[in-house]
């Protein structure tokens, strides 16, 4: 472990309950730069509001799983324009949370897409596809088991 992150290892242990070990597991894939960033699209508008929530419930499932199994970094963005749009009262369009998620999906080095329900209907999911296509960004699919579907091109 290198000293330089010592106080953030001791941190994780002390604050957050970590064991050491993990927390320099941790550390070391933080910033070794090998991780890569990861937008994980999941299809989110339902005129049913129990579909629309177990959707908000199963990306962040299957985002969680993946950040704690993977050592990348995700965005996923369902769960978290969810909370901010109910702060909201909804009152933000379509066009907004698109240009929210574009800026996001910019930054990432490829998108994953859960493919729940829906997903290939999804005019916000086909939206980030085409534009991660119009910037060369790897897009896969992976199911709600983490077990990878497809590679789009």
């Amino acid at each position: 472990m290198k000293t330089k992150y010592r106080k953030e290892v001791d941190l994780l242990v002390k604050c957050h309950g970590v064991y050491r070990e993990d927390a320099e597991g941790i550390i070391d894939r933080v910033t070794s730069h090998e991780h890569k960033v990861i937008y994980l699209a999941s299809p989110y508008s339902h005129e049913n509001l129990i579909v629309l929530n177990d959707r908000v419930l199963s990306a962040a499932s299957v985002g969680g799983k993946l950040m704690r199994t993977t050592g990348h970094v995700f965005m996923v963005p369902v769960p978290h324009s969810h909370m901010i749009g109910e702060m909201l009262n909804n009152s933000l369009d379509h066009q907004f949370w698109l240009k929210q998620c574009f800026g996001l999906l910019e930054r990432c080095d490829e998108i994953w897409i859960v493919t729940l329900n829906g997903w290939k209907e999804s005019v916000g999911i086909n939206l980030e596809i085409e534009y991660a296509k119009s910037l060369g960004i790897p897009i896969r699919t992976i199911d709600t088991d983490l077990v990878f579907t497809d590679e789009l091109t």
